[in-house]
């Protein structure tokens, strides 16, 4: 079977491993591939990928030269130019020589590539669904809309009602999608787990050992809150707890968390680690170190792809109350606390440090939980269910 997998977002993204989605795309395709499946991503043989890390940009002059220009024009003008690249990458696939027999689309602002593909070649189209596409594009743009909204969503719409099946991770997701197509039949919930970052750690930890050592690691951007964790951390350590945090990854928030614990006197300074992007052994090594991993931050969607990957690992985890994570976990597995509260993380944190028992008993009750739920096997049978 010729699988054409779709991400129109970025074509670079889906081919860099620190990106999430991405470094996903990738570890799915290789289990497709291993079914005996022929995969295209964007239309590009999959045996022809080679993920990367997408070097750091430096400034520019261009940067310079667009601050002075209206920001409903800078809006339209990117808004406008993700349209014509879903257009173009459309033209680009309608020329291939390829026969695709299935596509599979991972969803993104301004797509109509699936269903113009899926209604030309008459073959069905599946989407994964990773989120409310225009609520994500408000959130980074300080709460504007798109410039094409009504575009925007007219394709979006179209592709959910053009799709054979439509797979989301949590409940919460599929009563929203529900809310647009009004058909829960094609509806499917499965976990996106990226199974290439789900080391499994099944020796025992000390928890009781001291310092205690408490993990963020994921992308600095402004809904994971790590700068809350940042101050939790401060007053924890000020108030006599024996801890050390290490905050591992990149993203657009990294230097002003960087700057913040600069500023920190020295003693606390001193328990802050900023360790970058790590990957493979080194990652593996930091891990298997951890007590704690903590999801400081997150929105009401966000798919809780840290806490697979924590307790994988054995670690206790701390994660806000959203809809979608306690649709997917309960306080048997983990400590929630109130979502964007700074106070009800402290206090969830404190709980932990100060009853190691208790943080070894739910490390223990989450991981067997997810070693039982979530395997490639399970990802293998669920996506070859839906292509066949």
């Amino acid at each position: 079977m010729n699988l054409l997998i779709l991400y129109t977002k970025n074509t670079k993204e889906v081919f860099n491993r620190k990106s999430a989605i991405g470094s996903y795309i990738n570890c799915l395709s290789n289990i497709l591939q291993a079914e005996g499946n022929t995969i295209f991503l964007n239309g590009i043989p999959f045996n022809e990928i080679h993920l990367n890390e997408t070097p750091e940009q430096g400034g520019s002059s261009r940067g310079v030269i667009t601050r002075f220009i209206p920001s409903f024009i800078k809006r339209r003008l990117r808004d406008r130019l993700v349209l014509k690249k879903a257009d173009l990458l459309t033209e680009e696939l309608l020329k291939s020589t390829v026969k695709f027999d299935v596509i599979l689309e991972f969803y993104n602002l301004g797509s109509q590539v699936g269903v113009s593909l899926s209604k030309a070649l008459n073959v069905p189209l599946i989407i994964t669904y990773d989120g409310p596409i225009i609520e994500e594009y408000e959130f980074f743009n300080q709460g504007e809309k798109p410039f094409y909204y009504d575009q925007f969503v007219d394709r979006q719409k179209e592709s959910l009602l053009q799709a054979k099946e439509i797979v989301v991770y949590s409940n919460p997701m599929k009563d929203y999608i529900t809310a647009i197509t009004k058909n829960t039949q094609n509806l499917t919930i499965h976990q996106n787990v990226d199974f290439t970052r789900f080391d499994i750690f099944e020796a025992e930890k000390d928890f009781g050992s001291k310092p205690i050592k408490i993990c963020f690691i994921g992308s600095f951007l402004k809904w994971h809150q790590v700068d809350m964790l940042v101050e939790v951390g401060v007053d924890l350590l000020k108030s006599g707890k024996q801890i050390e945090f290490y905050l591992v990854g990149d993203g657009m928030e990294r230097q002003s968390i960087a700057d913040r614990v600069e500023r920190l006197e020295p003693v606390v300074k001193s328990k802050f680690h900023l360790l970058g992007f790590l990957d493979g052994e080194e990652l593996f090594d930091l891990k298997k170190q951890m007590h704690i991993g903590v999801m400081p931050g997150s929105n009401w969607y966000g798919a809780p792809n840290k806490i697979f990957e924590y307790g994988a690992m054995n670690m206790a985890v701390v994660a806000p109350n959203t809809p979608t994570i306690k649709d997917l976990f309960t306080e048997k597995e983990i400590n929630f606390f109130d979502w964007k509260d700074q106070a009800s993380l402290a206090k969830a944190l404190a709980n932990f440090i100060d009853h190691p028992e208790g943080m070894e008993e739910k490390a223990a009750t989450l991981q067997a939980f997810i070693l039982q739920k979530y395997s490639v096997d399970q990802t293998r049978k669920h996506y070859v269910d839906l292509l066949s």
